[in-house]
Parts: structure tokens; sequence; C-alpha cells
């Protein structure tokens, strides 16, 4: 502690005398030191707020899917107690992002008659972009796709009636973007 009190006493000696300036580079030096110190706690910081991976395994995204149709579905008009299963046609996709270089290469030949060939050569070069990520060098994630739905099977209290039936059909497509022949819907039984 004697050591920043000396400090002080210093700056305070330094600053009685006349002069703007003193203040003016006291308040800069102040200033600086408060930007080193920000450097230090901001680092411990930023690690707490890296937002935590959102990925889904293909048996919680089914779980997921499962109990957000059965949610909607059974407060339907008519719809009663419900189940769901789903699966799935695939597991996702992670698409990587590409360099892609392209060249093209026109000769023309012509003989003395005026009767000219062309030729084209045309050619292209991918590479995946390589960043350095948390695990090392890896390639750059354009987009990650979504498993695909294969079939849905919904049984409800109230799929005995035909317009119940047509509107769990209807919710299922629209929310699943699948066609209506992947979708069946069947009775409870008692």
């Amino acid at each position: 502690m004697g050591g920043t009190e000396s400090l002080v006493l210093t700056m305070k000696n330094w600053l009685s005398g006349d002069g703007k300036i003193k203040i003016i580079v006291a308040i800069g030096i102040l200033g600086m030191a408060l930007i080193l110190l920000s450097q230090f706690i901001d680092s411990g910081t930023k690690a707490k707020n890296e937002p935590e991976s959102l990925e889904l395994t293909s048996a919680e995204y089914v779980q997921m899917l499962e109990e957000r149709l059965e949610l909607m579905i059974s407060q339907m008009e008519g719809a009663g107690e419900t189940r769901v299963m789903i699966t799935l046609e695939d597991t996702g996709e992670v698409v990587y992002a590409r360099e892609e270089k392209r060249n093209v290469d026109t000769q023309r030949e012509s003989n003395t008659e005026s009767v000219g060939k062309s030729y084209q050569k045309e050619s292209t070069e991918q590479k995946y972009i390589i960043v350095d990520g948390k695990e090392g060098r890896q390639a750059l994630v354009k987009t990650k796709l979504e498993p695909r739905v294969q079939g849905v099977v919904v049984m409800c209290r109230g799929a005995g009636n035909l317009k119940v039936e047509q509107d769990i059909i209807h919710v299922v497509t629209t929310a699943l973007n699948i066609p209506t022949t992947r979708v069946c819907v069947v009775k409870i039984s008692k």
C-alpha cells in the first residue's frame, strides 16, 4: 500500500503547480491505466458471455418436434389426447464454404481461306475454406441443414372425425413442410 500512497503524493505535488497541461497529461495517463486495466477484467467475462452450442442430436431434435406437435394438436378443437411419432430421413447436413476458381481459355485458328475454328477450354477448381477453430484447423461451416422428416404418425381421440383428421394433416404438413402422403392420423383406442 505504501507504493500507492507515495504515487498519490507525487501526483498531488506535480499537479499543485500551475498549468492546465499537467492536468490534461494526468487525465490521459489515468485513461490509459483504465484501458489497460479493462483488458484484464474483460478477458474473464468474454468467455462467460459466449453462447453455448445449440446443436441438437437427432434424437433430441425428434423429441422437440414431437412435443411441439403434440402440444399444438392436443389444443385443436376435437383432437383431445394426442401422441405423435416422427421418423427422420437423415441426420441433417453440414454445408462447408468453398472457394472456386474458374478459368476459361479460348483459342481461334484460321487458315488462308478465312475459315476459322474456335476452341474453348474451361476448368474449375474448388477448395474448402480452412480456418483456425477451437479444435484446431477445420473447414468453415457455411450452413447446417436440419434433418428431413420421413414420416409422422398422429394418434388422438378425435381422429374418428373426418374434419379433425383433415385439420391435423393440414397442421402437420404445414409445420413440417412435408406432403400429406407422409402423415398418418389414427384414433387412440380406449
